[in-house]
């Protein structure tokens, strides 16, 4: 009797078993597919204070990557405008850029960059009817950079603008506002690279002003200390169409010199 009565208790064990054990399993499953689901990454992606943009990059290399994710908002198609006047449009901004990329015809140091923009103003300068340029801080300028471009120079020259330099000599980066103590934040537009670099170098200078409500409001830099009129701090209330942000220690507050230089080409 033993013998027929043991298979009987194991068969209605795991009838009993088999339900609880078969929840547990799809509540598992679930959470699983909660827990890496990228579709819920994108649907909560604009969800900040600031709207941040897709980056450019569209080939990827791993899973997971930029270009496999491509997170953030859609440019818009044509993303540039040519306005016919000397100056193009950033649907993406909403930012006027000078369509000539060197208005000034040569390299400029921080100060004399500065200075340019205020006689622009004037009227001294061209200023294509608008009264109320300004150097672009890094936030702006960094804006126009293409991650999926090898020469991001190269692709700017092709949406409209003029003498973008395509080289990646050390003279060819453009001033940013954003600056402190003797040095200020540049970029260079073949590759991206952004590092702080003394005042007093020359460099190249491209204006820019608000001009409509953008697919994007980029965020302020945060930096709130001025060292010249019309620098990224004195103009703390510009772009009028950025967003508020709360402050974040050291994300801008550094302006010194690249911790590892690279660029070992002199002209």
């Amino acid at each position: 009797m033993k013998t027929r009565r043991f298979p009987l208790v194991v068969l209605l064990a795991c009838l009993v078993l088999l339900p609880v054990f078969a929840v547990n399993v799809q509540s598992t499953r679930s959470h699983i597919q909660a827990t890496v689901s990228i579709p819920q990454w994108r649907s909560v992606w604009t969800r900040g204070v600031v709207d941040l943009p897709r980056t450019g990059q569209a080939t990827y290399y791993a899973p997971g990557d930029d270009g496999a994710l491509q997170l953030g908002m859609e440019w818009p198609v044509p993303r540039f405008v040519d306005n016919q006047d000397g100056t193009v449009t950033d649907l993406l901004t909403g930012l006027m850029w000078s369509k000539n990329a060197n208005l000034p015809g040569g390299r400029l140091n921080w100060q004399d960059a500065l200075a340019y923009v205020a006689a622009m103003n004037r009227g001294e300068h061209e200023n294509f009817g608008y009264a109320d340029w300004r150097m672009p801080n890094i936030v702006e300028i960094e804006s126009l950079i293409h991650a999926g471009q090898s020469n991001g120079a190269s692709w700017l020259n092709s949406q409209g603008f003029t003498n973008v330099p395509e080289s990646n000599w050390w003279s060819d980066f453009y001033w940013s506002s954003s600056g402190g103590g003797n040095y200020t934040k540049v970029i260079w537009f073949t590759d991206g690279h952004i590092i702080g670099t003394l005042m007093n170098y020359t460099g190249s200078l491209w204006p820019v002003r608000s001009d409509r409500e953008g697919t994007i409001h980029l965020p302020k830099t945060g930096l709130t200390s001025s060292v010249a009129a019309g620098d990224d701090g004195d103009l703390i209330g510009h772009p009028p169409l950025a967003r508020e942000t709360q402050p974040m220690p050291g994300r801008f507050g550094y302006c010194g010199p690249a911790k590892s230089p690279h660029r070992i080409r002199v002209r």
